[in-house]
């Protein structure tokens, strides 16, 4: 018999739809990398060499309105906000409260902080807003909330890591919105030195009430984690540091360095 002359004729259910309910919740609950993973791996298997149309046009969807560096760079959602928003936050918000009573507890130290992913900055200028002491610096992308930044911040924005401070490294609400989770270790490894802690968060679970419109609001966030996620992807990304884990509406991991590392 001649295989090359059969043609396979589907004869299963032609549900599209469901496939299609799934991967739009997911995207909805900020799962979109998920809800690609499902559309691509997840098919019956005549649907992943002969994808339905509705299928490969949700896929392009989800990859054009997913946010890319440039869409970061020039981000104006991360304009700076006012210094009495700042302050509030830091007043009211677990993550920051974290840091600012950290920064107090550290004294007569001064900590030296390294931000990664800062968004608009408004931790810096809310901790510069009630005098704490600290100098910092930032890793991020949108250069106009930065150099605004710089000129609130004046003389505690020091570009050069000091060797006579601790350095803490903080990696707040970024790895969400990271392709690769493991940029969070590689910039820290750029750094002079090991930093003393590490401070780290992300929502739990979904933030608010997700992303139901991510066609108009494009798609910030990559993914989502539960709390035993969260704590594995980054004990093993900071396998030097012992951790310890707060939670809220957005769940935070304090690292301190262990002797000898």
């Amino acid at each position: 018999m001649d295989q090359n002359k059969f043609k396979y004729e589907p004869r299963f259910r032609n549900d599209v739809t469901s496939f299609l309910n799934v991967a739009n919740l997911l995207i909805e609950t900020e799962d979109s990398n998920l809800a690609l993973e499902f559309l691509d791996k997840m098919l019956p298997s005549y649907w992943r060499d002969f994808t339905p149309t509705a299928i490969t046009n949700l896929k392009n969807e989800i990859r054009k309105h997913k946010y890319t560096n440039a869409d970061y760079a020039t981000n104006e959602g991360d304009d700076i906000k006012s210094v009495e928003h700042c302050k509030n936050a830091c007043e009211h918000l677990l993550r920051f409260k974290i840091i600012k009573e950290a920064i107090k507890q550290a004294s007569p130290e001064v900590p030296h902080l390294i931000d990664f992913g800062p968004g608009d900055y408004t931790l810096p200028i809310g901790l510069n807003a009630e005098n704490l002491p600290f100098t910092y610096d930032a890793i991020g992308l949108y250069n106009k909330a930065r150099e605004a930044a710089k000129n609130i911040l004046v003389s505690r924005w020091w570009e050069d890591q000091p060797v006579s401070r601790p350095t803490w490294f903080i990696a707040y609400e970024v790895i969400e919105h990271l392709e690769n989770e493991w940029e969070i270790r590689q910039a820290m490894n750029r750094l002079e030195t090991h930093p003393t802690r590490v401070f780290l968060s992300t929502p739990l679970y979904t933030y608010a009430e997700g992303n139901p419109d991510f066609r108009t609001k494009k798609i910030p966030h990559l993914r989502t984690y539960t709390p035993n996620e969260f704590v594995s992807i980054c004990t093993r990304m900071f396998p030097e540091y012992t951790f310890g884990y707060i939670t809220s509406e957005v769940q935070t991991l304090i690292g301190d360095l262990k002797n000898g590392s």
